[in-house]
């Protein structure tokens, strides 16, 4: 599966069940509520390699962890509208 061309790789969905966090093969993550148009999502370059996996933190939900193929984990808070 693709998203605007990147292979996904991992998403989680907020508890809200209307937002969703994507990882892709490019090392970015996107937000995109899905209530909203596709444009509208939010989409930040984490890494220079894939992002294997994305989790969202349920209390926090701008605070995202990911970890990537250089072997690295990256807790990460992010804006989102």
């Amino acid at each position: 599966m693709s998203f605007d061309g990147s292979l996904i790789n991992s998403f989680d969905i907020l508890p809200n069940g209307h937002e969703i966090w994507i990882s892709d093969a490019d090392g970015y993550v996107t937000h995109a509520d899905l209530r909203e148009k596709k444009s509208r999502a939010m989409r930040y370059q984490l890494s220079d390699q894939k992002i294997g996996c994305v989790s969202v933190n349920p209390i926090r939900n701008e605070a995202i962890l990911t970890s990537s193929n250089n072997r690295t984990l990256k807790f990460v808070e992010l804006p989102f509208c």
